[in-house]
């Protein structure tokens, strides 16, 4: 039977389930999506789904956020939603609906839910979530989107390499690992968190280990296998100027800056 999740006059963490149950939800469901973690409050709306009235395609377009930011192909996307839709939506929705929902993921720059918005926080287990103590984990950390700016790699970097960057820094976030840890991830899901197709990654993954931003990679040499990297316990200064630089011009992806430097 669905659950409602009707948020209006609900206080936070109101419709969570205990710990056990939410985060064996959250493991079930990462196995369905074929992903290596879901928060375990999205989770449990793919588990309880919805009822007329509580909105229905805005859940749907929730579950389909969360999906492509782990890196699920679109078509699957629908694949799992008519499933969803099929078994705990109560009346399900037309299949246009659905189809609605899918074709709004084309568009460029959409982001999963925040923990903090209603229709996740009825759900939250709070302090025991492994997602919030991976955000405490990150607290401090040096290694972030503000760290690069202030450290000034942007004004040397290509646009193609600061997006990736984010888009690792994203995944280690999103996969709830700390910032020492190795973090598993596919060509798919970076693709689709930084923005940059994926026939580029590897070379700029390259610069980045060239350059210190991140401490290791590693390569699955199999196609839609996952692939391992992990960020240094701190980003590392930028390079000095060179004489002559003209300001440090930004560098192709794979292209050292003495390299450029010499082209010039």
């Amino acid at each position: 039977m669905a659950v409602s999740v009707k948020v209006q006059g609900k206080q936070r963490g109101m419709l969570a389930a205990p710990e056990v149950e939410a985060l064996e939800a959250a493991r079930t469901v990462a196995d369905r999506w074929g992903v290596a973690s879901v928060r375990p409050c999205v989770a449990s709306i793919y588990v309880d789904g919805a009822s007329k009235g509580d909105g229905r395609q805005p859940y749907a377009h929730l579950l389909a956020m969360e999906m492509l930011s782990l890196g699920v192909p679109v078509d699957r996307i629908g694949e799992l939603l008519r499933s969803w839709n099929m078994e705990v939506v109560s009346p399900p929705l037309a299949d246009s609906e659905i189809r609605k929902v899918t074709r709004r993921l084309e568009r460029p720059g959409l982001w999963p839910y925040g923990c903090k918005n209603p229709k996740l926080a009825v759900y939250c287990l709070g302090e025991t979530c492994p997602h919030v103590t991976n955000n405490a984990r990150w607290e401090g950390c040096r290694v972030s989107p503000n760290g690069l700016t202030e450290s000034g790699w942007p004004q040397i970097m290509s646009g193609a390499d600061v997006k990736v960057f984010l888009g690792l820094y994203r995944l280690a976030r999103l996969k709830g690992s700390g910032p020492k840890a190795s973090i598993r991830f596919t060509f798919a899901e970076l693709e689709r968190n930084s923005g940059v197709k994926r026939g580029h990654l590897r070379e700029i993954l390259e610069q980045l280990l060239r350059s210190g931003l991140i401490a290791e990679v590693h390569f699955s040499n199999e196609k839609g296998k996952t692939s391992t990297f992990r960020f240094p316990p701190v980003l590392p200064p930028t390079e000095p100027s060179l004489p002559g630089c003209a300001g440090c011009r930004p560098r192709g992806p794979g292209l050292p800056a003495q390299e450029q430097k010499e082209e010039g």
